[in-house]
């Protein structure tokens, strides 16, 4: 029996219908290959990594340090500068989650992205293409072959700026720009090595990725390597977690830098509006607010005294009366495509970042969790870096 939605008020029915049947079938049986095939990989990937673990990780440590962008070479550009990069990432994030693209993936985009731009002269209105092609190739490498977004659909979604041919010429100019190396050992992937390593904990893993994509917004950490970000993430997120470590006092992952991450402690604060949002789900563990509970007792305890008072009820005569405001007339045709999304200007960088402080410093150096670490490295003796 086949069970399909209905066109009534019941909830259900069954269909005694051959064809549904025979799909319902088929969609089992696919369902039961899947599983069996993914058991199969964790196996032979336990196996492996019990077997080329340490060589892995020796050779992704090597490999790292070619792959690094050269910030200077990025400060250089004449027309793109830093403040569009928070606006071309918050387009990549929403990309990256229409697509259903992994971590890996999304990592490996900024990569390409940075290393082109430390080579290549970048022009303003080519910015957004080269972040688009950047994930088409980041893609290619990670992603199954039914998961890798078709060229028409990054048009479309470029609100057809870029035609297709454009998309095709500029991923040949990527590739031949890198060389062809396009692997590179992520956060990303030191983290699930690091994670592979013990207990399952979603709550924690989402954590250090969500801190680890906010460090790809700064200038700070895009010549950081890869495997240093990684443990300074992990660390600030078992203490924001108020987690022990499950990691031996040898291990590589334990070993973090204390600078690094205090560092990275400054910048957690400054986060993006669209990576808030896809942090704030349950599939994510809702580590966003777990992050601004954080920050909530932690701004509680360093300014005690620092709390408003309540606002007072004003008295109905006072009442603001609600009332709906008037339409707006359009002296332009309200039928009219869309406008295709740019880069924006100078003048208006900083607009819809002004509650997250993505692209700029605030007035006043604000809170950062540092008193909070410093009291956790004595109960976290694991953790301490060398």
């Amino acid at each position: 029996m086949a069970y399909s939605y209905p066109t009534r008020e019941d909830y259900f029915f069954v269909s005694h219908d051959p064809e549904s049947i025979r799909q319902e079938q088929k969609y089992l049986e696919q369902r039961r290959k899947q599983q069996t095939q993914y058991a199969i990989a964790q196996q032979l990937s336990a196996l492996d990594k019990d077997e080329y673990g340490d060589e892995m990780i020796k050779d992704m440590f090597e490999s790292e340090k070619k792959i690094l962008p050269d910030v200077e070479s990025i400060d250089a550009q004449s027309e793109i500068q830093w403040y569009m990069r928070p606006y071309l990432l918050d387009f990549l994030v929403e990309a990256h989650t229409a697509f259903a693209l992994t971590s890996e993936t999304f990592f490996l985009t900024l990569n390409i992205l940075d290393r082109y731009c430390s080579k290549r002269t970048v022009y303003r209105r080519h910015y957004q293409l080269v972040g688009c092609t950047a994930m088409l190739i980041a893609a290619k490498y990670d992603e199954l072959s039914k998961q890798v977004p078709h060229v028409r659909e990054l048009a479309n979604m470029c609100c057809q700026l870029y035609d297709e041919d454009m998309f095709i010429q500029m991923e040949r100019h990527v590739l031949m720009t890198l060389e062809w190396h396009i692997g590179a050992p992520t956060t990303a992937a030191f983290l699930r090595s690091a994670f592979d390593d013990g207990d399952i904990d979603t709550e924690l893993e989402h954590m250090s990725l969500y801190l680890a994509e906010i460090a790809l917004y700064q200038r700070d950490f895009v010549s950081k390597r890869p495997s240093e970000l990684a443990k300074a993430t992990l660390a600030l997120a078992q203490i924001i977690l108020n987690r022990r470590s499950y990691l031996s006092p040898h291990h590589w992952a334990s070993q973090y830098n204390d600078k690094l991450l205090i560092l990275l402690s400054q910048h957690i604060r400054k986060r993006s509006k669209v990576l808030y949002q896809k942090y704030e789900r349950p599939h994510a563990s809702c580590v966003a607010i777990t992050l601004d509970s954080f920050f909530a007792q932690h701004d509680a305890i360093a300014h005690p005294n620092n709390v408003a008072p309540p606002t007072p009820e004003a008295s109905p005569e006072h009442r603001p009366v609600m009332q709906t405001p008037p339409k707006q007339r359009y002296s332009v045709n309200v039928n009219m495509p869309p406008t295709p999304p740019i880069t924006p200007s100078a003048d208006s960088c900083f607009q819809g970042y002004q509650d997250v402080g993505c692209c700029k410093a605030p007035d006043t150096p604000a809170q950062t969790p540092t008193d909070a670490i410093q009291s956790h490295q004595n109960s976290f003796p694991i953790l301490v870096g060398a």
